[in-house]
């Protein structure tokens, strides 16, 4: 449009239009023509007035919708999050409930426990103390073990006097069990009572499971109670008391014959002890010593009389008693031992040890 252009001069619009006289004849139709010009242009620009109102109040109406449902969308999202936040305090509450359900559960199982086996407790002390009183060993071993493993749940509980009582019950009956077992051993252990009575044996191998089941220091009370027994014959035999003869070197051969002998005719009497215990290999390795201790002494009673072939008689005679109980025990061999050693090894090697070992001066060692 010219009239819309930067470079509009009306002056030189009107000379092109109208260069000379004889064109004015077209002037009013041009004048006719720019009035429907403006008016056009008025028409549009009331149009456009009229659009802009009307675009304005559709922008505000749109801008307050807008905000509107953005009020609406922070109200919904404080409700959720509210919802949520209400929703996490209720797991926070519902875990809580679960975490004292799941302890009481736990609480409510080892007291169930607990009390189960305070009723076993109970039951078997009662059993037990009847079979101590009968003397019933082998029934005994089997329910001790058990009273044992159970006494130990209720260990940190002793400040309870209901078991405080059973503990104090559960002692008394293993030193009943203990008294029965030491009175037995010493009035059955008997070479008499044994071949006189048929149940002595299987009785008294019984207690030693009884033994077993007690504390580590009643079998070390009985076989020290053995061992000592054994010694004291030992001992009143080469005292002296029956002849010179018997407290001089000369009596080396009769010491040993007396140890094989002593173990020979006691087989049966030492098949009542468990092999692990080594009740033989124990006691011969005790002689050994008190005879080497007591050889010791002759020697330097005798020092300068003693004569060579005496001497030399007395060693030939240890070297053979080594041999003698290196087969006896079963040293060497495979597949156990004879006699009453049933193959212990330690057993052979402790009484070779008692001969040769000059730096052990104990004649008696009662510890297992």
């Amino acid at each position: 449009d010219v009239f819309t252009s930067p470079d509009f001069n009306a002056v030189d619009f009107i000379n092109r239009l109208f260069p000379d006289e004889t064109h004015l004849g077209g002037v009013d139709p041009l004048i006719a023509k720019l009035r429907l010009r403006v008016r056009r242009v008025d028409d549009e620009i009331l149009s456009a007035v009229r659009s802009q109102s009307t675009g304005g109040a559709r922008a505000k109406a749109d801008l307050e919708n807008a905000q509107c449902a953005i009020a609406e969308l922070n109200a919904r999202i404080a409700e959720i999050k509210a919802k949520a936040t209400q929703s996490e305090v209720m797991v926070q509450e519902t875990c809580q409930d679960i975490k004292k359900l799941d302890y009481a559960k736990r609480h409510l199982t080892g007291t169930i426990t607990a009390l189960r086996r305070l009723s076993m407790l109970v039951g078997a002390l009662e059993q037990l103390e009847q079979m101590a009183m009968r003397r019933q060993y082998r029934d005994s071993a089997n329910l001790l073990e058990a009273v044992n493993q159970l006494a130990t749940h209720f260990e940190g509980y002793n400040d309870i006097p209901k078991v405080a009582s059973l503990q104090k019950k559960h002692a008394d009956v293993r030193g009943s069990l203990r008294s029965h077992v030491i009175e037995d051993f010493h009035t059955t252990w008997q070479p008499t009572v044994i071949e006189r009575d048929p149940g002595a044996a299987p009785r008294l191998a019984d207690a030693c499971l009884v033994v077993d089941a007690l504390e580590p220091h009643v079998r070390e009370e009985l076989i020290g109670n053995i061992t000592n027994k054994e010694m004291l014959n030992y001992a009143t035999t080469f005292d002296g008391s029956y002849g010179d003869h018997d407290a001089k070197l000369e009596s080396t051969e009769r010491r040993y014959a007396w140890i094989k002998r002593n173990l020979k005719q006691k087989e049966e009497m030492w098949g009542v002890f468990p092999e692990r215990w080594k009740v033989p290999q124990l006691l011969c390795m005790s002689l050994c010593k008190l005879t080497r201790t007591n050889l010791a002494l002759l020697l330097d009673d005798d020092a300068g009389a003693t004569e060579v072939p005496a001497l030399l008689q007395a060693l030939h005679r240890t070297i053979e008693f080594e041999r003698d109980l290196d087969e006896y025990f079963g040293v060497g061999k495979d597949g156990g031992g004879g006699g009453g050693g049933g193959g212990a090894n330690d057993g052979g090697n402790a009484g070779d040890e008692s001969i040769h070992d000059d730096d052990d001066d104990d004649a008696y060692d009662g510890e297992d």
